[in-house]
């Protein structure tokens, strides 16, 4: 479970991969669209992979193989799904791969193509915040080393 401050393993990756389904529903709209209408289509819109790490899905999916209801406790229903989605991939792969072992199923359900970003639009919109602020951050600190002379004091 991730707690408040702790830093997702694909963060960055994450990010990029949001800002381009960002971009991606602006084109299409033509910039006409409010942001909680961005925010809800990029929520439904497929991903590069499910942003969750390889050893959170182990956990998930060992409970589950044991009969535990790992998932149902789960606070929000995009979380569930996920893991629901994740569950029966693996368990369609396992059939189809029966020479693999745990370990390997999971790490290439993890890395498929997602169908959605399994987040809700509001925490999409706080994540968009944080990576436009964090992009324009960047610009402004590759300006100030390109035209270090006019950012420098005497």
């Amino acid at each position: 479970m991730k707690h408040k401050g702790s830093t997702s393993y694909y963060k960055e990756e994450m990010t990029q991969d949001l800002l381009r389904a960002y971009r991606e529903q602006m084109a299409i709209s033509k910039g006409d669209i409010s942001l909680p209408e961005i925010a809800r289509r990029i929520a439904q819109s497929p991903c590069r992979r499910f942003w969750v790490t390889e050893e959170r899905v182990g956990i998930v999916i060992n409970a589950q193989l044991r009969g535990e209801k790992a998932i149902e406790g789960m606070k929000t229903g995009t979380t569930r799904e996920m893991y629901q989605e994740i569950y029966r991939r693996f368990i369609q792969y396992r059939e189809e791969h029966p020479s693999l072992t745990k370990k390997e199923i999971i790490f290439h359900v993890c890395n498929e193509p997602a169908p959605k970003f399994y987040r809700t639009p509001e925490s999409i919109i706080i994540m968009l915040h944080k990576a436009r602020k964090e992009e324009k951050r960047r610009c402004l600190e590759q300006r100030k080393k390109r035209l270090g002379f006019m950012f420098s004091m005497p």
